[in-house]
């Protein structure tokens, strides 16, 4: 007989699934499948065997004790959801309006995802959104007030006493709204003895939903870096992570908060930005949301915001920001102008595989010389790109490597886009 006890849990609700649960020694492993599906019913065990360290020996009869549970479960709970078809029609369903924390950038109630490469200011970034959303400050781009509400931060890189409560101080937060998820009580059987585990997103959503619960008013919760939460999930495989996604996307929407991972771009050069994330392209399809932090390329002290992905709003454009001392504290400080230049643009500006081929090469030139006057209207230059036979792109190319930061003046129907050279540049 298999040294490990498994027990069913109540049915899943969604007419297919059945929670099961492990147990080895004082560990304990909660997972779910389609329990008609003889091949997911081997794939948990299997994943219960990585996750308790498991050789075959440990398993012997698991299966049959399974299947066994299983049978015996559907005779006495005639009325079990498994197998069952569960479906509706869309008008029985009540359309609900979608709320924002940031307004066209971060959705409530979802997950989004900002991903850059180490050491460009998304942490300090977070931080900032972090304290606004606690004080009840405005967003950086508007009036709309991002608060007052509760924040829940999983931050595994940096320091808690010598580096995010300083810069949450010098950012203006209200420190006595934002929750450090630090640890989860654990008893390790090998010391036998009771101590402090790491937390771990494919298992402790209930932890995270029992800090949400003692929030006053939750709104936010960072998970940064959120590769660095994965426990024994292969952060790799598009299964897994999906998976791993499910509880931590339901609690974004039981509890209306937003819930933002913090990731990095991979080593390849190659491909869109939707493709650079770190590990399995399913993080960022999860995210309903997903924004690139990068360097400025014409100022590489000018950090951008600029979407990868936006399934929830039409298309809006980037933002910048600086990362300035404060006494000795880094906080951001925003520019109010729009950013246009899309993350592609500026990646593989970045990477040096945008090479200056001599049409390239005249459109930048042609484009300085049309701005070498001062500002003109956007329309203005793509009427005259259109004359002088210049294709949108390589306008577009020769705006990046210019610099050129379209900013608007006006509102609504007055609203006119402006491009402009920056001071300074070299033609």
């Amino acid at each position: 007989m298999s040294d490990v006890q498994v027990m069913l849990g109540t049915p899943n609700g969604d007419g297919h699934n059945l929670r099961v649960i492990y147990r080895w020694g004082e560990e304990e492993y909660l997972d779910t499948f389609d329990a008609a599906d003889g091949f997911k019913r081997e794939q948990s065990i299997k994943r219960m065997a990585t996750r308790f360290g498991l050789g075959p020996k440990s398993l012997k009869g698991l299966d049959a004790q399974l299947v066994k549970l299983i049978k015996q479960h559907l005779a006495e709970n005639k009325e079990s959801p498994i197998g069952k078809v569960v479906y509706r029609t869309l008008d029985t369903v009540a359309a609900a309006k979608l709320s924002w924390l940031w307004p066209g950038r971060i959705p409530l109630g979802k997950y989004t995802e900002i991903i850059g490469y180490p050491g460009v200011g998304k942490s300090v970034l977070m931080l900032d959104i972090i304290a606004r959303v606690s004080r009840g400050g405005a967003c950086p781009d508007s009036q709309e007030p991002m608060g007052p509400g509760d924040v829940v931060l999983l931050g595994a890189e940096d320091d808690a006493a010598d580096t995010e409560r300083p810069r949450l101080d010098a950012a203006g937060a209200d420190v006595s709204r934002v929750y450090l998820l630090d640890a989860i009580g654990w008893y390790d059987s090998d010391a036998k003895r009771e101590t402090l585990r790491a937390v771990s997103l494919d298992r402790d959503a209930p932890a995270i939903e029992e800090v949400l619960k003692n929030c006053r008013d939750p709104r936010l919760v960072v998970i940064d870096p959120i590769t660095a939460y994965c426990g024994n999930v292969d952060s790799h495989k598009a299964a897994e992570v999906r998976a791993l996604l499910v509880p931590i996307t339901n609690l974004a929407a039981k509890y209306n908060v937003a819930i933002v991972g913090i990731t990095h771009f991979n080593k390849g050069n190659n491909g869109p930005a939707v493709a650079r994330g770190m590990g399995s392209l399913a993080w960022v399809a999860a995210a309903r949301m997903a924004w690139g932090v990068i360097r400025d390329t014409a100022d590489p002290t000018n950090r951008l915001l600029l979407p990868i992905k936006c399934n929830l709003a039409a298309d809006v454009s980037g933002l910048s920001y600086k990362i300035v001392d404060m006494g000795g504290v880094p906080v951001v400080a925003w520019s109010s102008a729009a950013v246009s230049t899309t993350i592609d643009e500026v990646l593989a500006a970045s990477s040096g595989k945008e090479r200056a081929t001599p049409k390239r090469a005249n459109a930048k030139t042609w484009l300085a010389g049309l701005l070498a006057n001062g500002r003109i209207p956007a329309a203005e230059v793509w009427r005259a790109a259109d004359q002088a036979r210049i294709g949108e792109r390589l306008v577009d190319w020769a705006k990046s490597q210019l610099g050129i930061v379209p900013y608007a003046e006006g509102f609504g129907r007055d609203c006119t886009w402006y491009w402009e050279l920056r001071k300074g540049d070299e033609f």
